[in-house]
């Protein structure tokens, strides 16, 4: 195994471990165990489980980021709220809702634990996106605050994480015959409307 394939490794099983036990209760002896390497090869690759977690994190959310700047980019000057909402969530479900993909349950999981860390690493990592997006928000409600459009932008991502981690089990349980509610694309049509009407609501 070279080295590109030993850290990904190391990256794979640490993504199925924190999605599945969270990372509170994964310990580095099972994701070595589980990769089939030893504890040095963690501390050469990543320097310990904190900076693994970010690395694998950063690894989706750094192309998911550069893809909503790059639709923030493609906005004409006569943008509306819903544009600016739609370039944040839709990469987001693109991605984020892959079979494949465990970072909603994992981001999910570290919520419950309260891990600080992870959220003064993703919160730095958001700055640059967030102003972007506080600004194009502002540009069509120039009369929400920042506290407002961030306080908006929190329920916002909350409402995407749920939908990701827990899909709509509520509602399909509630309706089991409408079909939509299994469709990518239905949820995620009504997201982009509830997020848009909740910023929208000055």
């Amino acid at each position: 195994m070279d080295n590109t394939d030993t850290k990904q490794k190391i990256l794979d099983t640490a993504q199925e471990l924190f999605a599945e036990h969270g990372y509170s209760n994964t310990s580095l002896r099972q994701i070595t165990s589980g990769a089939g390497v030893n504890l040095a090869a963690v501390s050469y690759y990543f320097g310990g489980k904190e900076q693994l977690l970010f690395e694998l994190v950063d690894n989706t959310l750094r192309p998911l980021n550069a893809e909503r700047l790059l639709r923030l980019d493609a906005l004409t000057d006569e943008h509306s709220t819903e544009d600016v909402v739609r370039c944040f969530l839709e990469p987001a479900i693109d991605i984020l809702s892959k079979d494949n993909c465990d970072i909603p349950c994992i981001l999910g999981q570290a919520h419950r634990e309260q891990n600080l860390a992870l959220q003064a690493f993703l919160a730095q990592e958001a700055r640059p996106v967030a102003a972007r997006f506080i600004d194009a928000i502002h540009d069509t409600l120039p009369n929400l605050g920042t506290a407002e459009i961030l306080a908006r932008g929190e329920f916002m991502i909350g409402a995407l994480l749920h939908i990701l981690y827990s899909q709509t089990t509520v509602a399909r349980a509630l309706a089991p015959d409408q079909q939509q509610l299994k469709e990518n694309t239905f949820i995620a049509e009504q997201l982009i409307k509830f997020c848009t009407a909740g910023f929208s609501n000055e």
